[in-house]
């Protein structure tokens, strides 16, 4: 009996809605479990402004999107499940109530799990070996063998400014992408290369 309700529930709007959205998050993680497609978890990128604006910054977009669409979609079924057998004629307004509910709980859930994951990078940052094999943009008019600067993002995606150079010809200004290869730490700075030699320079 409980089944079957929370069977018809779930199929029914506006829970129907966010299921949608969990068959995708499903299906996005088994391809990346599978090896389908790539998981980029934005450790050297800015993060996307809107991420920032709404307090979600910390975490990759894709795992912060996946939580709030696990979190809303239960919420909404189990707001549901309670409320609805005594909706009346309130059936809208529950409706509308399940779906800000949803959000809302989304929303915190996900911003709770962004700040912790924050304060523990806070406590236990980088070593500047381990940024070797990441990438950074470049900041300054250019990087030589004597002078460069580049930006990168750390662990809780705040941007932080590093000195960088390279030996070889590179075309690396203002804007390029280029992979850290080593790091020395008598002088603390990074050597570099274009990540992408042809398209070196953004347009």
């Amino acid at each position: 009996m409980v089944f079957n309700e929370f069977l018809d529930v779930a199929v029914s709007f506006p829970a129907v809605l966010f299921g949608f959205l969990l068959m995708v998050v499903v299906v996005y993680w088994l391809l990346v479990i599978i090896g389908g497609t790539g998981f980029d978890d934005g450790a050297q990128d800015r993060p996307p402004r809107l991420v920032t604006a709404v307090g979600l910054r910390g975490l990759p977009v894709n795992v912060a999107a996946s939580v709030m669409i696990v979190v809303a979609w239960l919420v909404c079924v189990a707001v549901m499940l309670v409320l609805a057998p005594n909706a009346g004629a309130a059936g809208v307004g529950l409706t509308l109530g399940a779906v800000a509910a949803a959000v809302l709980a989304a929303w915190l859930v996900t911003a709770v799990l962004a700040y912790a994951v924050r304060s523990s990078v806070a406590d236990h940052p980088p070593a500047p070996a381990d940024l070797v094999g990441g990438l950074c943009i470049v900041r300054s008019v250019d990087v030589g063998a004597d002078f460069g600067v580049a930006e990168l993002a750390t662990g809780d995606g705040a941007p932080t400014l590093i000195e960088v150079r390279q030996t070889g010809g590179d075309d690396l200004s203002t804007g390029s992408t280029a992979l850290i290869v080593k790091y020395e730490p008598g002088d603390d700075v990074f050597w570099v290369k274009a990540h992408e030699p042809d398209f070196g320079t953004r347009s």
